[in-house]
This record gives C-alpha cells, structure tokens and sequence, in this order.
C-alpha cells in the first residue's frame, strides 16, 4: 500500500521522548509510535510505501 504523512508529533511517553507518526492510506490510517530520533527523518505529505506480510 501506498499512502502520505499527515502528522508528526513529539510525545512523552510513559517518561521517555517519542514521535508520533500518522499516516493515511486513502482513509486507513495507520499511528507508529517510534523514538524521538527515528520521528526526524519523516516530512510532512511524505509518500510511503507499506509492505506487510503476514506470518502463522
């Protein structure tokens, strides 16, 4: 899938820095919590591509 970045926030989280980083899939949306640091190489209207693959 395919989709863009609508929002990048800095949180605290249970006492540690994390970034917020949402993203639409033509109205999926998806919210991955990571560090304060990985959250810095993402921009604003960010195209991303999503591969998942699920496992049994």
């Amino acid at each position: 899938m395919h989709g863009r970045t609508y929002r990048i926030a800095d949180v605290d989280y249970e006492g540690q820095e994390k970034g917020e980083i949402y993203v639409s899939f033509g109205g999926l949306l998806m919210m991955l919590k990571v560090d304060k640091s990985v959250s810095k190489n993402f921009e604003l209207d960010q195209r991303l591509f999503l591969l998942m693959k699920r496992t049994e």
